[in-house]
């Protein structure tokens, strides 16, 4: 989302950047860098070991759940997860 959002480089390069920082090989030019939105993201599901603790292997659903909801949001934003 953030780098086509930025309007500066097409959909064919966003991909190429994409995987030139996942292999480590993307490099950063401050100046350049400026111009893109970049979001963090961390979650946390709050009594997370309490709850596994209690449910077992039925909160395993839970956190599927989480983790389905998660990925269709990056992947309608153009995210990635690492």
């Amino acid at each position: 989302m953030a780098l086509r959002d930025a309007g500066t480089i097409t959909d064919r390069e966003v991909v190429k950047r994409q995987e030139e920082v996942m292999q480590g090989t993307y490099r950063w030019n401050w100046f350049r860098f400026r111009q893109y939105y970049i979001s963090l993201v961390f979650t946390d599901i709050q009594g997370s070991t309490r709850l596994w603790e209690r449910f077992g292997p039925k909160f395993k659903t839970i956190i599927d759940m989480h983790h389905r909801v998660l990925r269709t949001v990056l992947k309608r934003h153009h995210g990635y997860e690492v």
